[in-house]
C-alpha cells in the first residue's frame, strides 16, 4: 500500500518525530491510505494531528501507561469507555485487542480487535471485530482502511466493509468502501409482530450493498451511499441513497427510506416499480413511492402521484393523478358497446389494443380495484381511441387468474364511441357475455337516433341493444318508412312536407335493435308524419338492401296518409313492405304493399270499408286484392274513380 509522502506530511514543521512517526506508518500499514478510500485523507491528518498534539502534552490515560511500559509493543490491550454521570460506573464501550504498538496520542492495534458497545444495564448491545486499527485516545476514535465486521447483539442486523472510522463517544461508524449488510426479516417488521414467519413469501435476510455506510449512534440513522442495491428472498431494490432509523437500544428498525432512482421489485407478485422517493414504515408493513411514481404487473401498468404497497393485505394504491394500462382483452375485442343496426365493424386482432384508466386516486386488491373521482376509460384500438367512458367511481373485479370480470360505474356515466352516446346513473360492463348494461334514466344516441328506458341492455357478441321499461325510439320518419307513397310513376305525388326534420317516435314496454331487425313489444305506440301504428308487437326487418317490412301483430289497428286521404285498418297481423331492390334480370324493382290479416281484417277509407280474412293493398298500383270469398265492401263510388279505396265490381285475384 502507498505510503504517505512529503505533500501529505508537509505544512507541519519540521519536528524531530516526524520521522519516527514515518516509521511507524511503513511499519504498520493499516493506517496506510488507499488510493480508493474516501476517508484517507481525513484517517492521515487526524492520526499525524493527534500524534502532534499528544507529543505536546501526553493525556493523563498515556501518560500513566507510558511510566508502566514506555512507547513499544505489548499485549493484551485494553481500555474501557464509561457512561457519563449519572452513569459513570457503568462502561460505555470495550476495545480490545491481541497486540498494540503505543504511539503518541494512542495505539496501533492489532490481532484480534474487538470493541464492544453496552447499555447502562451493562447489556451488549454492538459488536466490532477488525484486523488492525489506529487508537486515537485523544478523540476516543478507532480508525483503519483495513476490513470491518459489526453486529449487534442478537444478530439481527450485521455490516462488513473497508476502510472505517468509528467514534466511541457517540457510537458513530463510518465505512467508505465495499459495505456489506446483513438485515434479518424480524428487524423490519413491526415490534408487535417481531417474530419469524416461515409462510410469508418475504421471510429471510436483507442483504444491502453500498460503496458507503454511516451510523449515527446518537440518532439511529443509518445511511448507505452510492450504488445502493437491496436484495431479500422476495425483494430486489436499488437506490442511490438507502436511510434507516435503527436505534441501538430498541433493536428495532423505526422507518427506511431509498431517495434518487429508485426501483424496487417484489418476485412473487411481478410487481415493478419506480419514483424518486421510498418509505417503508414496519409497524404498518406500508411502502410508499413518490416522486413520478410508476409501475408494472402481470400485463399491467400505472403511475400517480404516490404509490402505496400493502403486502400484508395484498392492497395497491395509487394517490394523485392516477394512470393506469390494460392490456384490451380485459374487455375483449368487441368493446364496450355494440354496433346495433349497422354493419359490424371489429377490428383487426392484429391491431393494437389496450385500455387506459385516469382518476384521481385507485385502488387495486386481490380481486377487484376500485377508481374514484374524475375517472375516465378510454379504449384504444390501433393506437385511436374507440370508446371513453366518464363517471365519478368506478370498480373492475377480477377472476382467479386475473382476468377480468366486471367493471361497475356508478354516478354521472358518460360513454362514447364514435356517433354513440350513452348516459346513466350506472353502468355495469360483464365480460363473460360481452355485455354492457346501463341503468338509472338511462339515455342513448346513435347517429340520428335516439332514445330511452329504464334499463339498457347492450350486447358486443350478438351485436344488439335491448331497451327495457318506459322505452322510446325516435329517429328520422324515412328511416322508419322511406317510401310511403305510391311508386306508380304516374300517381300524383304527395303534398310537400311541412318540414324537413320530421321524426318518427315508438313507445313500447322494450325493444331489441339488432343490425337487421329491431322488435317492440308491449303496448307499442308508433307515430309517423304519415302513418301510426298501435299494437302488441312490432317488428322492422331489413330483409335486404333498400327494402324494409314493418310487421305488427296483436291487436293491430292503423291509420295511412295517402295521396287520396286517410285508410285506418285493424287486424291481428299487417304486414307493410317498401322500398327497392336490384334484380340480376329486370334491374331496379319497387315494392309498396301492405298485407293484412284479421277475423276480419278491416280497411275504412273516407268513401268506404273493406273486410275479409285477408287484405292486400298493392300502392305501387293502387291494387287490391281480397283472397277467398268471405270479404265484404260497403260504400259508393262517385263518377269520376277518385275514392280512396277502388270498390271492384266482382271480386279481385291476383
Amino acid at each position: 500500500m502507498p505510503r504517505p509522502n512529503s505533500r501529505q506530511l508537509s505544512g507541519l514543521g519540521n519536528t524531530p518525530t516526524l520521522g519516527a512517526v514515518g516509521g511507524i506508518f511503513r511499519q504498520y500499514p493499516c493506517v496506510a491510505v488507499r488510493t480508493n478510500s474516501r476517508l484517507g485523507h481525513f484517517f492521515v491528518e487526524t492520526s499525524v494531528l493527534c500524534l502532534l498534539t499528544v507529543l505536546a502534552g501526553l493525556s493523563p490515560f498515556f501518560t500513566v501507561v507510558s511510566r508502566a511500559q514506555s512507547f513499544g509493543a505489548m499485549k493484551g490491550f485494553k481500555v474501557a469507555e464509561p457512561y457519563p454521570s449519572p452513569y459513570e460506573k457503568q462502561t460505555k464501550s470495550l476495545l480490545e485487542a491481541g497486540k498494540a504498538l503505543l504511539v503518541p496520542g494512542g495505539a496501533l492495534l492489532s490481532n484480534g480487535v474487538t470493541l464492544q458497545i453496552f447499555t447502562t444495564t451493562n447489556t451488549l448491545q454492538l459488536l466490532v471485530r477488525a484486523e488492525h486499527c489506529f487508537y486515537n485516545s485523544t478523540n476516543h476514535s478507532v480508525n483503519s482502511d483495513g476490513p470491518l465486521q459489526m453486529q449487534t447483539a442478537d444478530g439481527k442486523f450485521r455490516i462488513e466493509g473497508e476502510g472505517f472510522f468509528f467514534q466511541q463517544t457517540n457510537s458513530s461508524l463510518v465505512v467508505s468502501n465495499r459495505v456489506h449488510t446483513l438485515i434479518q426479516a424480524d428487524l423490519l417488521q413491526a415490534s408487535s409482530t417481531n417474530r419469524e414467519d416461515t409462510s410469508h413469501p418475504d421471510t429471510g435476510p436483507l442483504t444491502i450493498l453500498s460503496d458507503r455506510f454511516n451510523y449515527d449512534g446518537s440518532s439511529g440513522l443509518g445511511v448507505w451511499q452510492d450504488n445502493v442495491r437491496v436484495n431479500g428472498t422476495n425483494l430486489a431494490l436499488s437506490s442511490a441513497v438507502l436511510t434507516a432509523n435503527v436505534p441501538m437500544d430498541e433493536r428495532q428498525m423505526r422507518w427506511l427510506v431509498a431517495e434518487r432512482d429508485v426501483v424496487i421489485d417484489y418476485y412473487s407478485d411481478g410487481l415493478h416499480a419506480t419514483g424518486s422517493r421510498l418509505n417503508y414504515a414496519p409497524d404498518t408493513g406500508l411502502a410508499r413511492i413518490t416522486e413520478r411514481a410508476t409501475w408494472r404487473a402481470q400485463k399491467r401498468e400505472g403511475r400517480g402521484d404516490e404509490l402505496i404497497i400493502d403486502r400484508t393485505n395484498r392492497i395497491f394504491q395509487v394517490n394523485g393523478n392516477a394512470w393506469l394500462k390494460l392490456p384490451g382483452q380485459a374487455v375483449g375485442d368487441a368493446g364496450f358497446l355494440a354496433f346495433s343496426n349497422s354493419p359490424a365493424q371489429r377490428p383487426s386482432s392484429t391491431a393494437p389494443h389496450w385500455i387506459e384508466i385516469v382518476c384521481d386516486h385507485y385502488e387495486i386488491r386481490t380481486n377487484f380495484a376500485t377508481f374514484h373521482d374524475r375517472v375516465r376509460l378510454d379504449e384504444y384500438f390501433d393506437k385511436a381511441v374507440r370508446t371513453q367512458m366518464t363517471c365519478s367511481q368506478m370498480t373492475a373485479n377480477f377472476g382467479s387468474t386475473n382476468e377480468l370480470r366486471t367493471i361497475i360505474a356508478d354516478k354521472d356515466v358518460i360513454i362514447d364511441e364514435e356517433d354513440k352516446h350513452f348516459t346513466g346513473g350506472r353502468a355495469v360492463y360483464t365480460r363473460t357475455n360481452a355485455t354492457l348494461e346501463i341503468s338509472k334514466n338511462p339515455t342513448w344516441r346513435a347517429g340520428s337516433r335516439d332514445g330511452k328506458g329504464d334499463l339498457l341492455r347492450l350486447n358486443t357478441e350478438l351485436n344488439e341493444m335491448q331497451v327495457c321499461g318506459n322505452a322510446l325510439l325516435r329517429l328520422p320518419a324515412n328511416e322508419l318508412a322511406g317510401q310511403l307513397a305510391s311508386t306508380n310513376k304516374t300517381t300524383t305525388s304527395r303534398p310537400a312536407k311541412a318540414g324537413t326534420n320530421q321524426i318518427a317516435e315508438i313507445y313500447s314496454e322494450e325493444y331489441t335493435l339488432r343490425t337487421n331487425t329491431s322488435v317492440f313489444r308491449g303496448g307499442v305506440y308508433a307515430t309517423h308524419p304519415e302513418m301510426n301504428w298501435s299494437c302488441e308487437k312490432l317488428t322492422v326487418q331489413l330483409p335486404t338492401a333498400g327494402t324494409t317490412n314493418l310487421v305488427a301483430e296483436g291487436n293491430v289497428d292503423f291509420n295511412l296518409l295517402t295521396q287520396k286521404g286517410k285508410i285506418h285498418g285493424t287486424g291481428d297481423k299487417a304486414v307493410y313492405s317498401f322500398g327497392s331492390f336490384n334484380t340480376s334480370t329486370n334491374g331496379p324493382q319497387a315494392v309498396d304493399q301492405l298485407r293484412l290479416t284479421g277475423t276480419p281484417a278491416f280497411l275504412e277509407g273516407t268513401n268506404g270499408t273493406v273486410q275479409n280474412p285477408v287484405v292486400i293493398w298493392d300502392r305501387a298500383r293502387d291494387k287490391w286484392t281480397l283472397p277467398g270469398g268471405e270479404y265484404k265492401i260497403q260504400g259508393s263510388a262517385p263518377a269520376s274513380n277518385t275514392n280512396t279505396l277502388l270498390l271492384p265490381n266482382s271480386k279481385l285475384t291476383k
